[in-house]
């Protein structure tokens, strides 16, 4: 399938062609200054030429598109988050002479100072990559998904990691230089090859103890190596915050022990990871929307007597007065659930993945949330 879009359009909007699946190519007229975000998010595109006048590539424009190679014009002055993040065929990336914004060397798109690394070609060949010395950023998801890289080398220049930047690859070590001073969400998710994060001596935000990586004071996890054999996992005492995406795509671990002192966890903490229970401490306050979903494997979430804002019934977790429906577990076996009378709220995604065929609702309920329901492929009846 072919699509030819008129000139005179300048901006292609958000999720315009998101997920095409027939679409093939497309040709984009020389007015076109913006393409959007997510505009060709999942395409399978396998190439697109890009007009020179264009000025805005929106955050995640072509994220996980079939392109197989990228080249940026001249014009381009904004390149969004994850904009070419996950383009698993991508070989290749250049940038026009004459480019005042970006630039690229050895087929890695970096900024024109080079000091940010935009995006490493996903299909490039090369088993290790060294980052050039005076890169002082990593981008979002700058490496995810690069299929052959086993080794990177960082520099000591780097001073910030974005989030998801080495999602889905296949590193089997990473140490943090010493610069390091801030690290993003699900930084290191879904690397089932990484054993073991270590720290630099002398680097002053940043801790690791047993592989497993820290703020300084071991206050906060930031992440937990997916590639680690251990199937048990006890947190450290001092660790008072679970960060975005600690332990998700973590595959081994079926045990995690949380201390008391425990107050948060963040978002997507526990997604896609291999645990079979979870019990919360007393001093659990914040749990993201999305810190327990998905988790194919969770049977039950128990919640330990005192806790002043989460309660837990046959391994369902709610709020404090059972007003909140806010988890049920993946795994948990049955094929039928009834939801308590008094739950006004079904939290979003409460029942995601869920594989229950009937849910019945109370009479009382008020509020369905985004996606409450998602992902659960067995569920064929709903009733009041």
């Amino acid at each position: 399938v072919r699509s030819t879009i008129g000139e005179g359009v300048v901006e292609i909007q958000e999720m315009a062609f998101m997920g095409t699946s027939e679409l093939q190519y497309v040709t984009l007229p020389a007015s076109i200054r913006t393409i959007g975000t997510n505009a060709f998010y999942s395409s399978v595109l396998p190439a697109i030429t890009l007009p020179e006048g264009l000025q805005t590539i929106g955050d995640g424009a072509f994220m996980l598109a079939s392109l197989s190679s990228i080249h940026i014009p001249a014009s381009v002055e904004t390149i969004g988050k994850w904009a070419f993040s996950s383009c698993s065929y991508c070989e290749r990336i250049t940038v026009a002479d004459g480019n005042e914004h970006f630039s690229v060397q050895d087929g890695v798109l970096f900024n024109k100072a080079k000091t940010t690394l935009i995006q490493y070609p996903c299909a490039d060949e090369r088993t290790s990559y060294t980052v050039p010395s005076g890169v002082t950023a990593l981008g979002s998801s700058c490496f995810s998904s690069s299929g052959n890289l086993t080794s990177i080398t960082l520099p000591v220049s780097i001073r910030t990691i974005g989030s998801s930047a080495f999602s889905y690859t296949k590193l089997t070590d990473l140490e943090i230089p010493e610069g390091v001073t801030e690290i993003g969400g699900s930084a290191f998710s879904h690397m089932v090859s990484l054993t073991a994060i270590t720290v630099a001596d002398g680097n002053e935000h940043f801790s690791a103890q047993d592989g497993v990586l820290f703020n300084a004071a071991k206050t906060v996890l930031i992440a937990y190596p997916c590639g680690n054999s251990r199937t048990a996992y006890t947190v450290p005492d001092t660790v008072q915050i679970i960060g975005g995406g600690a332990f998700r795509g973590v595959a081994q671990l079926q045990t995690v022990t949380l201390p008391e002192g425990l107050t948060e966890i963040q978002s997507a903490a526990f997604y896609a990871s291999s645990l079979t229970t979870l019990s919360l401490p007393a001093s659990v306050s914040v749990i993201a929307p999305d810190a327990l979903r998905p988790m194919n494997q969770l049977t039950a979430i128990t919640g330990a007597d005192g806790n002043e804002n989460f309660s837990a019934q046959d391994g369902t977790l709610f709020d404090k007065d059972k007003t909140t429906l806010i988890a049920y577990p993946t795994a948990k076996t049955g094929t039928t659930y009834t939801v308590p009378t008094g739950v006004t709220i079904l939290a979003q995604g409460a029942f995601y993945g869920c594989q229950l065929s009937e849910v019945t609702l109370p009479n009382g309920l008020e509020t369905i949330g985004n996606n409450a329901f998602h992902a659960a492929e067995k569920l064929t009846r709903i009733t009041f």
